[in-house]
């Protein structure tokens, strides 16, 4: 598919015989979508799924320069979901994302998404602002917070957000579907 932002992003997909159903795999930050994903495809395949297995943004296979966590990813996992529907028009539809990647299926969770049935969120991230909140006072110690606000507003301003439109806890408060 190409992204909003026109980087071609590509997906692997493992068709299962007459089935109307399909999983989407949303892997982790810097992880291989199809090593990571490996045990659940398998999982799901033996249900009887479809499971589509896209690499997200700026990871291996697809296009981007910049990992955001989720909050550019999760526009990308809403246009993997149309390219499902253009695939099995009356299927549904499960999206599984762990770590970074149940992050990024939340924060689509109050968006529309036709076909979709649930979301599982496998150790999801809460939120990006606390992620370098951590992240900062982890590797800077006393300056970590002022680290912090610095890449904060950094990646609001390169990445066109507001970065607590990005937190789980909120954005899950008004989910169109069951976690």
């Amino acid at each position: 598919i190409n992204s909003f932002d026109n980087y071609k992003l590509k997906a692997i997909y493992y068709p299962c015989k007459n089935s109307s159903k399909t999983m989407i795999w949303v892997h982790g930050y810097t992880s291989h979508a199809e090593r990571e994903s490996a045990f659940p495809s398998l999982f799901y395949r033996s249900l009887g799924y479809n499971v589509l297995i896209p690499y997200l943004r700026a990871h291996d296979i697809s296009q981007g320069k910049c990992i955001s966590f989720g909050a550019l990813e999760s526009k990308d996992l809403l246009l993997w979901v149309n390219k499902v529907n253009e695939i099995n028009k009356q299927g549904s539809i499960i999206i599984h994302g762990l770590s970074m990647g149940g992050g990024v299926a939340l924060f689509a969770c109050n968006k529309e998404m036709e076909n979709v049935k649930a979301i599982i969120a496998d150790a999801p991230s809460t939120s990006i602002r606390d992620f370098f909140n951590n992240v900062s006072k982890e590797v800077f110690k006393e300056e970590g917070e002022k680290v912090a606000m610095y890449a904060i507003k950094r990646f609001e301003k390169e990445f066109n957000v507001n970065i607590d439109d990005y937190n789980a806890i909120n954005v899950v408060k008004d989910s169109k579907y069951p976690i």
